[in-house]
């Protein structure tokens, strides 16, 4: 997902509000091995990665820990890969970011010429 600034700031600052932190790393991609049977059956050896934006976006996202379990629960996300302003919990700050920034286009339009 692409983000205007307004935008980032918005998910960074609802992030924030929530418990959560601007991670100082990255996002990059992770390589692991899968095996998978090949048409014959036989297992074979797949190198996969996950993606990686290259972005400095990656976030600490809290979340409600299984019940049984003690401490505080984070998942790091990415939040051009992970798409993370379309999560229900952070969509509303980023549809708040669009709507002040088209009010603000708006009145910029109705100021009549010479208006500062």
């Amino acid at each position: 997902m692409d983000y205007k600034p307004d935008e980032f700031i918005a998910l960074l600052e609802e992030v924030e509000h929530q418990g959560g932190a601007l991670l100082n790393d990255p996002c990059e991609p992770s390589y692991f091995n899968l095996e998978q049977p090949d048409a014959s059956g036989k297992l074979k050896l797949r190198k996969l990665s996950t993606t990686g934006c290259g972005n400095d976006c990656r976030m600490g996202v809290p979340y409600q820990p299984p019940e049984g379990t003690t401490g505080a629960a984070f998942v790091a996300a990415c939040a051009v890969d992970d798409n993370m302003g379309d999560w229900p919990r952070f969509r509303h700050a980023i549809k708040r970011a669009k709507i002040k920034r088209m009010k603000d286009k708006a009145k910029k339009r109705r100021r009549a010429p010479g208006d500062k």
